[in-house]
């Protein structure tokens, strides 16, 4: 936090950088060294997962002002990071703008704004900067913007290679943290004294006290260290809302950027998207579909306000980026609105089921068992992510890969272990074969190697 150090005679403030891994803090803090001509008279911190940089330059109340520059630890270092960021002035956020990286970002950056509204005020202010600007696929200011409810954040385009845009970048951060010191000296809380973390050697013991092991399952980390929002959801009573099949107004090329995720992807593929048909399916959900795609409602992702539409939005976003790391190509989160309200669409590709080949048993029950590996593998992978509670599975292919939907706004499924899911899920395939059960319990005997057990819980049904 900023104080005016009476032993240096400076103003000292702390500007920190902030973002995920790979999206360019400490390329970002090696250029601004060049571009501000700073002699590094004191050591990296990178054995501890920080960089360092003091830079000297400006005036405040007639005296100079002091910055140090820091960038944050990897998210394996969690405790650390939220120390550093509490003591800042000013947070640059390192934004990767390329679609592939963009849902991540996003959402690290939401989660950085509910901790910063939990500190003491006048919290730290921050801006983005938009990196990769070099990439063609990159979001510029004006695509960014779409994506914020609040159009008035901050944002400075970057480009790493050539340097473009890093030291503009930090000139509107020192700006941010005078805004801060004027705050703090407003309402009587710009200190005066010597500073605690004036050293590396001082910052090195504070971080050791956070934090001495690192977090594991560091990129899951990143979804558990911040309030649900489940609390923050006032579902409406859909019975209040729910409109009539002609009132249905299905999202479309017109809809609005920050009601799309992914945005960029979402936005070109409703460009294309031919006209959707709505049905009202026997549990009230609306289904809209053609060959390729299913667009699907459910009763109670209606909402009366446009604030909490987009809350559940984030919600649901958060909770497919937490399974996957990401939002698959052939997945959509979608935003509608008509007279009625406000409703949550996803957006999901067809894909062909299990089909498995009836030439003979023995090829049947081969291809059973090694399909029932591939989805019992999927599951366990999906399991140390999320409960299998929360997976709403239409169905899988012989890979392994699933068709499905998250349900973090539904009532949560029945639990069920890895090899129950599994086993449930394979099952009808087993009891639909054109064969019969003695010839499938023996083939079952003599191919059981391919997945000894999964062989013996399907044999269990025959005997």
């Amino acid at each position: 936090m900023a104080l005016i150090d009476m032993e240096n005679g400076v103003v000292r403030v702390r500007i920190v950088y902030d973002g995920l891994p790979q999206s360019g803090k400490t390329t970002t803090l090696r250029v601004l060294e060049h571009r501000l001509a700073i002699a590094r008279v004191v050591p990296d911190l990178e054995d501890i997962g920080i960089n360092w940089l003091e830079y000297q330059g400006g005036m405040y109340d007639q005296l100079p002002i002091a910055c140090q520059i820091l960038s944050s630890p990897a998210p394996q270092w969690q405790q650390r990071r939220e120390f550093m960021l509490s003591q800042a002035d000013a947070i640059v956020i390192v934004l990767d703008t390329r679609p592939a990286a963009l849902a991540l970002g996003l959402e690290h950056i939401r989660q950085l704004q509910v901790f910063l509204s939990h500190l003491p005020p006048p919290a730290p202010l921050f801006l983005i900067q938009a990196n990769f600007q070099d990439s063609p696929l990159a979001l510029n200011t004006q695509q960014l913007r779409a994506l914020f409810v609040d159009s008035t954040t901050k944002i400075v385009e970057t480009a790493i290679p050539e340097g473009a845009g890093v030291r503009e970048t930090f000139v509107m951060a020192v700006r941010l943290a005078v805004e801060r010191l004027n705050a703090l000296k407003q309402h009587f809380k710009l200190l005066q004294g010597k500073d605690d973390l004036d050293t590396p050697e001082n910052w090195l013991q504070q971080l050791h006290q956070q934090q001495l092991e690192p977090i594991p399952n560091l990129l899951s980390s990143l979804f558990d260290n911040t309030p649900p929002l489940e609390t923050e959801l006032e579902i409406t009573d859909p019975n209040v809302i729910h409109a009539d099949l002609s009132e249905i107004t299905l999202p479309s090329a017109e809809t609005p950027l920050k009601w799309l995720f992914p945005a960029v992807s979402t936005k070109i593929l409703l460009q294309s998207l031919p006209t959707l048909v709505p049905t009202l399916q026997p549990d009230d959900s609306w289904l809209a579909s053609n060959e390729q795609w299913l667009l699907l409602s459910k009763p109670d992702w209606h909402y009366l306000s446009e604030k909490k539409a987009i809350l559940a939005l984030q919600q649901q976003t958060r909770w497919h980026t937490k399974a996957l790391f990401r939002l698959p190509d052939n997945r959509s989160l979608v935003l509608s609105n008509n007279e009625q309200g406000w409703h949550l669409w996803q957006l999901t590709r067809r894909s062909a089921p299990i089909c498995i080949s009836n030439e003979s048993v023995e090829e049947f029950i081969k291809q059973l068992l090694i399909t029932t590996n591939n989805i019992y593998r999927t599951l366990q992978k999906l399991h140390t992510l999320i409960p299998l509670s929360q997976l709403e599975i239409t169905y899988f292919d012989q890979q392994g890969h699933y068709c499905g939907r998250l349900n973090p706004l539904e009532k949560n499924l029945d639990a069920a272990d890895v090899i129950n899911k599994t086993f449930d899920i394979c099952v009808p395939l087993l009891k639909s074969a054109p064969f019969s059960e003695q010839d499938l319990l023996e083939t079952l005997e003599k191919l059981e190697l391919y997945n000894p057990q999964f062989a013996h819980l399907f044999a269990n049904i025959f005997v």
